[in-house]
C-alpha cells in the first residue's frame, strides 16, 4: 500500500468512526465489528491505532469520553444555540413523553434527544435521567398516575388480562383480552383491548371497568387483519391528519385514500360521521352497512324528538 493510499484509508476510518459515534455510544468491540463490516478498510484494529484515531478526532475539536466500557461523542463541530424559550419547550416535550402511555415510543423520543444533544448547548441525558427518576416515584396522592403506570406496564409485559366491563344496563361483561393501548381525551382515560372472539379492537372508558387482573399466560402475537379503507375529499383532503393506525394508499388532486388498521370500530365510525359528505367508506362492505344503519338510527332519533 502506498503512503497516499494508507493516508486515504486512515481518513476513511476516522470518518466512519465519527459517523458511528454520531449515531450512538459504542464499546471498542462494537466499533471494531462495525468497521469490519466495511470492506474498504484493511483489518488493522490495534490498541495503538484506536488511540491515534481518538487523539486525531480530539485534536480537530471532537470531544470523546469513555463512560464504563462505552465511548461517547459529546459534541459536534458546530453547535446550535437554543433560546430559553426553545430549551423550555424541549424540556416540556421530554417531561410529557410518558403521556404517550407507551414505553417503546417514550424510549424512542429519549433516544432522539440523546443524539440531538451533540449539536446543542443542552445536556438532555441528565434531564432525561431526572425525568425518569421522577416518573418512577409512586405517590399515594396520585392514584390516577399509578393506575396508568400499571396499565402501561401491562402493555409492556404482553400478558393476557381478565377484565370486568360495566355496561349501561348494569350487566357486567367478563372478558379475557390483550390490552393494546392507553389514551387520554378531555381528562378521561380510555383503554383499547383485543379479544379473538370480537375479531377487532374495542375501546372502553377506564371508569367503566370495575376490575383488571393480569394473568400468568402471555398473549399471542396477534395481528389484526381487519382494516378499513376510506377516502376524504375537498378541503378535508388538504387538512386531514393521519392517525397512528393509518397510512395513505392513494391520492389525487382532490382526494386521499386511507387505510386504517386496528382503530376501535365504533370510535372510527363516529369519527367518519363528523366528516359528512367529505368522506366515503370504500371497504369492507360490512362497515358500509354498519355506517348506513348508524346514520339511519341517528336520523330516526332526531325525527322522534
Amino acid at each position: 500500500m502506498t503512503t497516499s493510499e494508507k493516508n486515504s484509508d486512515t481518513a476513511l476510518r476516522l470518518l466512519e468512526i465519527l459517523k458511528i459515534l454520531f449515531i450512538k455510544d459504542v464499546t471498542k468491540h462494537e466499533l471494531i465489528n462495525q468497521l469490519k463490516g466495511n470492506k474498504s478498510f484493511v483489518n488493522v484494529y490495534t490498541q495503538e491505532a484506536f488511540i491515534k484515531y481518538f487523539s486525531t478526532l480530539q485534536a480537530i475539536g471532537f470531544n470523546i469520553v469513555k463512560e464504563g466500557r462505552k465511548y461517547k461523542l459529546t459534541n459536534a463541530m458546530k453547535n446550535i444555540e437554543l433560546s430559553n424559550e426553545e430549551e423550555n419547550l424541549i424540556l416540556k416535550l421530554l417531561k410529557n413523553a410518558n403521556k404517550l402511555y407507551n414505553k417503546d415510543l417514550e424510549e424512542k423520543i429519549y433516544n432522539i434527544f440523546f443524539k440531538v444533544q451533540k449539536f446543542t448547548n443542552l445536556n438532555f441525558e441528565k434531564e432525561i435521567e431526572k425525568i425518569k427518576n421522577e416518573n418512577t416515584k409512586i405517590s399515594d396522592d396520585n392514584i390516577k398516575n399509578n393506575i396508568i403506570t400499571t396499565l402501561v406496564n401491562y402493555i409492556q409485559d404482553k400478558h393476557l388480562l381478565s377484565i370486568k366491563i360495566q355496561k349501561p344496563n348494569q350487566i357486567e361483561e367478563n372478558v379475557i383480552a390483550e390490552i393494546k393501548n392507553v389514551t387520554e381525551k378531555k381528562g378521561k382515560i380510555y383503554l383499547t383491548f383485543y379479544n379473538s372472539s370480537w375479531g377487532k379492537n374495542r375501546k372502553f372508558a377506564l371508569d367503566n371497568i370495575s376490575e383488571i387482573k393480569q394473568l400468568p399466560k402471555k398473549s399471542a402475537e396477534i395481528k389484526i387483519n381487519n382494516s378499513y379503507v376510506f377516502e376524504v375529499y375537498g378541503r378535508l383532503s388538504k387538512s386531514y391528519r393521519l392517525r397512528t393506525s393509518e397510512k395513505v394508499i392513494d391520492y389525487g388532486l382532490n382526494f386521499i385514500r386511507i387505510s386504517n388498521e386496528g382503530e376501535d370500530r365504533e370510535t372510527f365510525l363516529l369519527r367518519l360521521l363528523k366528516y359528512g359528505e367529505n368522506c366515503k367508506i370504500i371497504k369492507p362492505l360490512s362497515l358500509q352497512k354498519e355506517f348506513i344503519n348508524l346514520t339511519n338510527s341517528i336520523l330516526k332519533n332526531l325525527e322522534e324528538v
